[in-house]
This record gives C-alpha cells, sequence and structure tokens, in this order.
C-alpha cells in the first residue's frame, strides 16, 4: 500500500542520511588530524660531510635528512606530504592524508563506515531492482484480456 512505500522511502531515507553523517564524519576525523612535525635537529658537519658517529650518538633512532628533523623509530618519512610520520602506514588520496598513528583508529573507522555504507546502498539498489523486476513480471505475465471478434 502506498502507506507502506511511504514508511520504506522514509527509512531508507533516514539511514541513508546517518551513514552519510557517518562516513562524513570518519574521513574529517582521519584526514584533518594533526599528524605534527618531528623535533627539529641539527646536522652536524665537517668539511661538508655529515658526521655519522655524532648523529648516530646524539639521535640514536634516526635523522632523517630529507626533513632534517629527528627521527623517532618506527617513524618515516612520506614522499607526498614531505612530513615524517610517526609508524607512518601509507598515503591515502582518499583522505588527502597520510595514514600513521596519529589518525589510524579515525581511517579504520573510515573504511569501515564506507564499506557499511556500501552495503545499505548495495542492499537498497538490490531492493529495488527485484521489486521492479517482479512488477514487469507481473504485468507481462497476466494473459491479456478477451476480446469478442470484430464483425
Amino acid at each position: 500500500s502506498d502507506e507502506q512505500r511511504a514508511g520504506r522511502a522514509a527509512a531508507e531515507a533516514e539511514n541513508h542520511s546517518m551513514g552519510v553523517k557517518l562516513d562524513e564524519l570518519a574521513i574529517k576525523a582521519a584526514a584533518l588530524t594533526r599528524l605534527g612535525r618531528m623535533q627539529e635537529a641539527v646536522i652536524f658537519l665537517r668539511e661538508g660531510k655529515a658526521l655519522k658517529a655524532e648523529q648516530d650518538a646524539k639521535y640514536p633512532d634516526g635523522f632523517c635528512t630529507a626533513c632534517l628533523h629527528q627521527r623517532p623509530s618506527r617513524a618515516h618519512h612520506c614522499r607526498v606530504t614531505d612530513r615524517c610520520i610517526a609508524r607512518y602506514d601509507h598515503y591515502c588520496c582518499y583522505i588527502g592524508s597520510s595514514v600513521g598513528l596519529a589518525n589510524y583508529k579515525y581511517y579504520v573507522l573510515f573504511v569501515w563506515t564506507t564499506f557499511l555504507h556500501s552495503c545499505v546502498v548495495l542492499a537498497a539498489c538490490i531492493t529495488r531492482l527485484s521489486l521492479l523486476a517482479f512488477s514487469l513480471l507481473a504485468e507481462h505475465s497476466s494473459p491479456p484480456p478477451l476480446t469478442a471478434p470484430e464483425p
């Protein structure tokens, strides 16, 4: 009936808007989390070459020559953002940021909400297509009305 259809449409619209809001919240949290720069450090130079022994003694975890910062353990330099990221995982073009220690949980939340939203959209599409197919089959499977022959 029309009331049931209207109720289903309202429920679908509400679920869709909740999914979109969760996706937006997750992507904003993942993209806008401040990853921060590592502490600045000084490279000791002697005759144009860095003194490896002094660097190793002062920075046992390492030193990033690309951004000239002390690099903590398990940090890597991201070529795209040109920053050292603690526990660097990868650069994600969908959130426009590097995924690391500071925003990993938000990135996983973004991936899961996107997956769940995709499942809801897929279920809605399958439901809509099956209803359309059943209505078309019902229209075309009924026998044509009998008409009297014309004289």
